[in-house]
């Protein structure tokens, strides 16, 4: 099964996804940036930090089918 890409939005804040049950947000932090994943069931969000924007997307992909693949079980 392939599982879509995120889409990545940008604002002046940082990055915004939304995933099946998950929303994906990209800050920046000092010198790294910071990835908050928030589940839609109001359940404790996620950080995870990162030296690269692309390094965050990469965490946000895998966390992101890893959900999706949860959701279908």
């Amino acid at each position: 099964m392939k599982i879509k890409a995120l889409r990545w939005k940008k604002f002046d804040w940082g990055y915004y996804a939304m995933g099946v049950n998950q929303n994906y947000i990209i800050r920046a932090e000092n010198k790294h940036y910071r990835l908050t994943i928030m589940p839609h069931d109001y359940g404790r969000p996620i950080l995870q930090d990162a030296k690269t924007v692309e390094e965050c997307k990469k965490i946000a992909h895998i966390q992101h089918e890893e959900s999706v693949l949860r959701w279908f079980e």
